[in-house]
């Protein structure tokens, strides 16, 4: 008796904790990467670099990279200065999508001044806003979005601002930046609907003018898409551990 007692509450119990599968939690729909950077010194030269990278419904990783680099010489020809902005990043998902990460590394520049001759200027995004990293994808049953994000420094953190999420869903998105220091860490997360596309992006607006600054910065992110329990399931898991509560119970009144 005392077997089968023991039987049936590690059969309930199995039942109670199995989680249930999903063929899928997502159909993938498109995602993008870009990247431009430029550098200008007065009386020198302007640099500029673009990369970007596609694709469509076909699950596949992406990179970036990107430098630029302007120089600026006296009467004489002797270099006086030496600016430098770069970028890469890369981006990857799991099986079907509902996962992945995205990673930036050496976002910034690189500032060699040799005898000051005027304003300088550098960015990451050439006065244009673009998503460095953009997302598109379908959701097939209800879930939860979540990405976690942290983004570090390496040298001036000044101008460096950092990466912003952009979400098309309830709740939009956050603002992660900070001109002056974008070193920030968390979790963003967001309810999603079956039925309903949802876009998420990573933007970058980096800019600054008339300064000679070294500084680079990495942002790294990585998001997960859960689906959330039917609520016959929650009512299962609940009447399982409860059928195990019962069956405890009367094995201890049975001992009395």
């Amino acid at each position: 008796m005392k077997l089968r007692l023991l039987i049936g509450s590690v059969g309930i119990l199995g039942l109670t904790i199995s989680v249930p599968s999903y063929a899928a939690l997502v159909t993938p729909v498109s995602s993008n990467m870009f990247i431009r950077v430029f550098s200008t010194v007065d009386g020198g030269t302007q640099e500029e670099q673009v990369d970007t990278q596609a694709w469509g419904q076909l699950l596949g990783p992406l990179s970036v990279s990107a430098a630029a680099t302007a120089t600026a010489h006296d009467e004489s020809g002797a270099q006086t200065q030496t600016l430098t902005t770069t970028g890469t990043g890369r981006a990857t998902w799991g099986t079907g999508g509902d996962s992945g990460t995205v990673e930036f590394r050496h976002f910034g520049w690189t500032a060699q001044d040799y005898s000051p001759i005027g304003a300088a200027y550098l960015g990451l995004s050439n006065g244009q806003v673009a998503p460095n990293w953009e997302y598109s994808f379908s959701a097939v049953a209800d879930g939860r979005f979540s990405m976690e994000y942290n983004v570090a420094v390496l040298g001036n953190p000044f101008g460096l601002k950092g990466w912003d999420i952009g979400w098309s869903g309830v709740g939009g998105g956050l603002s992660l930046g900070n001109v002056i220091n974008p070193t920030t860490s968390g979790v963003f997360s967001r309810p999603v609907f079956a039925g309903t596309t949802y876009t998420v992006d990573l933007t970058n607006t980096t800019s600054i003018g008339g300064a000679l600054l070294t500084g680079h910065m990495s942002g790294d992110f990585a998001f997960s898409i859960t689906a959330v329990p039917e609520p016959e399931e929650y009512l299962m898991f609940l009447l399982g551990f409860g059928m195990v509560g019962y069956q405890v119970r009367r094995k201890r009144v049975k001992s009395v």
